[in-house]
Order: structure tokens, then C-alpha cells, then sequence
């Protein structure tokens, strides 16, 4: 663990040498007896600086219970505090420093007490798991000097320690499929109007020599008029690839009145869709667009979910990154991607505009988006009229976002409107029958397989 020390000019000095300075200048002024009242604060100040030394040196090593914690989870952290010097320290403070998502309200991380020549002292206090996400420990400040007060050394120790808070729970989606037009030749959960290894009949044909005989449809082959055995073919259930986009602007980090972020509850959406879509045997990429933006090509597996969790769980609000190129990206890097799956409350027009080009580049785009006007803030009002004028702003509101929502599905995009109180999983079964259609036409269309 790095450490720099810097000796600090003492409290204690700072206050008798202004005292005798000031007796001293008001003795010259009134030409009084004053002048000699900080002659004695001065020899002792002098006397005693020649018999301290600078105490220490300290060290002082921190070590975590649990690095890996889950939310509402508490770890216990330990400081021990060692002093490598030959002299007795009267008094050392030692703190560190814990970001406020990991504070313990009942736990202090600053601690006072002395130290005898070559004494270890160990220290405790907890961390509680507030909100998921990757934070830092430290660095630790120790201030420490002698008996006398005189002599005072501060060291910053730079030694962080990462702590990883994962989502306590991400909501199982037993609703939420994909239909996408393009598809993969890895098995999945996608039906593809081709013959393979299904569950569901795709179309009977002639028993070909070679053929299981577990697949022959008894009942149509007694009902052949040749006598031939009938064979059932199945349809083809494949994979495809997806693409997450998580938007973490600062435009999109509201907070409802009882704390809950918008971005949080996005991040703990696309964390849900994703485990469904892996689940699902499905490769499943990622773009997170805030701080610590990051992008992640598709993969498929427990290790890519551990991937896109870590990288989930990193992001803030925030960032200069805008949705603009959002689209020419995908052209680019995916040409032929099959699905994008889209988590923004679309407050702006430049989301509007991006998703809609992405709609019109001929990607199946999927947009979940949690409705921003139940994150406002609704402050209480004692007067009839202005709670009526909150009311008709709050519809009119709504109404826009409809509007603008309608625009979206007009360019051919599944938007879900995704209420704050509604379970995720809840808003997706409402809109089973709007996958199904969409589905079905696009099954339709040319170009199909």
C-alpha cells in the first residue's frame, strides 16, 4: 500500500506562538508589562521542541470480509494500525473512506487512540450494500502525534479495494420472446418457418428410407391412399443475436419522490431481459450509454451474462455520449443483427429520432421504455387550484407521450410503455399478443427463413 507522509505545524504551536505574538505587540503599543507575559510561552515552546520527535512512522492495512457483497448485505472491513517506531504515539486518528452507496449509518470508519512502540491495533466497522454497483474503498488518512502536541505527522495510504454489489434481484421474465425475421443456425427458441428440431409440426412428408420410425404419423399414413408412410417434419427452433441498448444519460436519471432512479430500475430491466434471452439460447450483446459506457458483442453462456452483469452493474448516469451514432453503429459493427432491445424513457427527440432510424434500417427493434412522468417529483399542494393545475399537467403529459409513442410504432418499432408500479414481466405479458402479430407479419414479409 502506497503512502506519503507530510509533518503538520501542530495545532497547539499555532496557538501559544499567536498568543505570544500578540502579548508581545500590545506590550509595544500600550508600553505595558505584556511584553513579557509571552517570554515564558516562548522558552517553553523552544524547550520542548528541542526534546520532541516526530513520532511514527504508521502503518496501517485494510482488509475486507467480502469483496463480492449482493444489496442489504452488510461485510465487515478491519483496519490494523501498526506503530514502527521506537517511541509511544499519544494519539492517532485513523479514517477511511467509504462511498455513500457502501455506509453503514450505525458504523463509524474513523477511529482515535495511542499506540505504544511497535503496538498493532485493529479497528472494525461495517459496510451495508445500499444500491448494486462497483465502488472503491479508500484511501486512508492517519494523523498521529507525540505527548506534547508539538509534533504532528499526517500520511495518506493510497490502497483502494474494489467492492462489487450485485442486484439482490433481477425480476425471472417468463413472458418476454423475441421474434425476429433473421435468425442463427444454433438451436433456440425462435420458430423459424424451416424444417428442423422442434416441438411444434411443420408439414408431413414421404417416409424416406433412413428415417426414425418415431417420427412416422401412423394415423396419416393409414389414411394414404398409396399406402405410403407419412413422416412428420418439425419446425426449426434457432438462436439470434440482440443487442441490448441501455440509455444513462443524465437527461434519463429522474428520481421519484420515494427515491426509486429511473436509471437503476432500466439497469435492473436490461439485467432481467438478459438472463431471459441467454436463457433462451440466444447470443445477447450490449451498448450502455452514461458513465463508464461500454459495448459488448454479442456472446452466448454463463460467462458472457457474467459479463454484461459487471458491466451493468458500472454504470452511472451521466456522460457525454448521445444517441446519435447510435445507429451508424450498429450498421457498422451489425449489419446483420437480428433483434435490438432498447431500455430508454425517451425523453428528448434525439432518442425519438435514433430509434426510429434504427426501426427504419429493417432491424426488429424492441422498446421498452419506463414511463418518465411517474419518476417526477409531485409535490403536495394545499391549494384546490393547483392541484388541479398538477392534474391537467400530469394528462397532458401523458397524452404527448403517446403521441410521440404512436410516432415510434408508426416507423415500425414494438414500443412498451412500462409503468412504474406495473412488474416488468407484467407489462411484457400485456403485450404477448402485439409480439405474436408483429411476428406474424413479419413472417410474411419477403426474405423470411
Amino acid at each position: 500500500m502506497a503512502s506519503t507522509a507530510k509533518k503538520l505545524s501542530s495545532t497547539k504551536v499555532q496557538v501559544l506562538a499567536s498568543f505570544a505574538a500578540i502579548s508581545f505587540a500590545l506590550g509595544l503599543i500600550l508600553r505595558d508589562a505584556l511584553i513579557f507575559v509571552g517570554i515564558p510561552v516562548v522558552i517553553y515552546l523552544v524547550l520542548t521542541s528541542l526534546q520532541s520527535q516526530t513520532p511514527g512512522p504508521v502503518s496501517v492495512a485494510r482488509t475486507v470480509e467480502k469483496a463480492q457483497l449482493y444489496e442489504e448485505d452488510v461485510s465487515k472491513v478491519r483496519l490494523r494500525t501498526t506503530n514502527l517506531g521506537k517511541k509511544p504515539i499519544a494519539l492517532v486518528t485513523v479514517e477511511d473512506y467509504a462511498p455513500t452507496e457502501l455506509r453503514d449509518e450505525g458504523s463509524s470508519t474513523s477511529f482515535s487512540f495511542s499506540l505504544k512502540p511497535g503496538e498493532t491495533r485493529d479497528n472494525f466497522y461495517s459496510l451495508k450494500a445500499n444500491t448494486f454497483g462497483v465502488y472503491s474503498l479508500g484511501p486512508i488518512q492517519a494523523r498521529y502525534e507525540d505527548a506534547s502536541g508539538l509534533s504532528a505527522v499526517k500520511s495518506t495510504m493510497e490502497g483502494p479495494s474494489v467492492i462489487v454489489v450485485l442486484p439482490k434481484t433481477t425480476e425471472r421474465l417468463t413472458h418476454f420472446k423475441i421474434s425476429p425475421r433473421k435468425t442463427k443456425p444454433w438451436p433456440g427458441e425462435i420458430l423459424a418457418r424451416k424444417v428442423g428440431l422442434g416441438i411444434d409440426n411443420y408439414s408431413i412428408r414421404q417416409y424416406i428410407p433412413g428415417d426414425s420410425f418415431r417420427r412416422i404419423n401412423w394415423r396419416a399414413s393409414a389414411k394414404s391412399p398409396n399406402g405410403d408412410l407419412l413422416l412428420n417434419e418439425q419446425t426449426a427452433e434457432l438462436g439470434a443475436d440482440t443487442i441490448i441498448i441501455v440509455d444513462a444519460r443524465p437527461a434519463s436519471n429522474l428520481v421519484s419522490p420515494e427515491g426509486e432512479s429511473l436509471v437503476k430500475n432500466s439497469l435492473r430491466a436490461a439485467i432481467s431481459m438478459s438472463d431471459k434471452l441467454l436463457r433462451d439460447r440466444n447470443r445477447v450483446g450490449l451498448v450502455t450509454i452514461g458513465f463508464d459506457t461500454n459495448r459488448i458483442p454479442p456472446g452466448y453462456g454463463r460467462r458472457q451474462y457474467n459479463r454484461l452483469i459487471l458491466s451493468l452493474i458500472r454504470v452511472r448516469a451521466g456522460g457525454l455520449f448521445t444517441f446519435e451514432n447510435i445507429p451508424s453503429y450498429l450498421k457498422y459493427f451489425y449489419p446483420h443483427l437480428a433483434q435490438v432491445v432498447m431500455v430508454s424513457p425517451l425523453l428528448d427527440r434525439e432518442a425519438f429520432n435514433a430509434s426510429g432510424e434504427i426501426a427504419r434500417s429493417g432491424y426488429e427493434l424492441l422498446v421498452l421504455s419506463p414511463n418518465p412522468i411517474d419518476y417526477s417529483p409531485q409535490k403536495k399542494r394545499r391549494r384546490e387550484k393547483d392541484n388541479r393545475t398538477l392534474r391537467i399537467s400530469r394528462e397532458l403529459a401523458l397524452i404527448t407521450r403517446a403521441a410521440n409513442l404512436a410516432s415510434l410504432r408508426a416507423a415500425g418499432a414494438l414500443v412498451l410503455d412500462w409503468r412504474k408500479d406495473e412488474p416488468l414481466d407484467f407489462t411484457l405479458a400485456k403485450n404477448i399478443r402485439a409480439h405474436a402479430r408483429q411476428a406474424e407479419l413479419a413472417k410474411r414479409r419477403p426474405g423470411f427463413h
